[in-house]
């Protein structure tokens, strides 16, 4: 999806946005804390609950179809579903959880564009050096920016899975760890510096 749209669509009307979700979470997160929330939630909160639940589920399952994280959708699933049987129904807490859950998910989903977005320019850099761009600077400049990038990269990658402790350890790209691919690059270019130093 990356390479044909530059960033992570969706064409589901259905679900909620990124923006939609911070606004609701932000209000939800004020009814909830409000002295008088338990009252609050039996009354205007059954309305609340009424017009958000079902788009906020459907919200949840779209976005962790796309994180490929089904097998949890349905362990989670099991326990929504106990709040739709007869004389049940969710709590504004638990519908501001599912939301945040969601909002989640939407950091998650930046977190892999950005470390996306460069490895393109990465790649890009890499290709005018392959093709020797005479208008971009000399080898030792764009060896230091790739190097940056790499940093960069690999910092955002971390970043990513230390946030989302659901995540593998490992970063998968095109078939291989990209972790390692890139300390891979970076003790190479170290080795170079080096040799030449001698």
């Amino acid at each position: 999806m990356f390479k044909t749209e530059g960033r992570w669509v969706h064409q589901d009307e259905n679900i909620y946005s990124e923006i939609e979700l911070q606004y609701l979470c932000s209000s939800l997160a004020a009814m909830v804390n409000a002295p008088n929330y338990e009252e609050f939630n039996e009354n205007e909160g059954i309305t609340i609950i009424e017009k958000h639940w079902s788009k906020t589920v459907h919200t949840l399952e779209v976005l962790m179809n796309q994180m490929n994280m089904m097998y949890y959708f349905h362990k989670l699933r099991l326990q929504l579903e106990a709040y739709e049987r007869p004389g049940k129904r969710p709590s504004l807490m638990a519908l501001e959880k599912i939301m945040r859950r969601c909002f989640k998910l939407y950091q998650m989903i930046d977190g892999f564009m950005k470390v996306f977005k460069l490895v393109a320019l990465k790649q890009k850099l890499e290709l005018s050096a392959d093709l020797g761009d005479a208008e971009v600077e000399d080898d030792d400049n764009k060896e230091r920016k790739k190097q940056v990038l790499i940093k960069r990269i690999s910092i955002a990658i971390v970043l990513l899975i230390k946030e989302n402790p659901i995540l593998p350890v490992s970063f998968k790209y095109e078939g291989q760890c990209l972790l390692e691919k890139l300390k891979a690059e970076r003790d190479a270019y170290k080795r170079k510096r080096e040799n030449e130093k001698r």
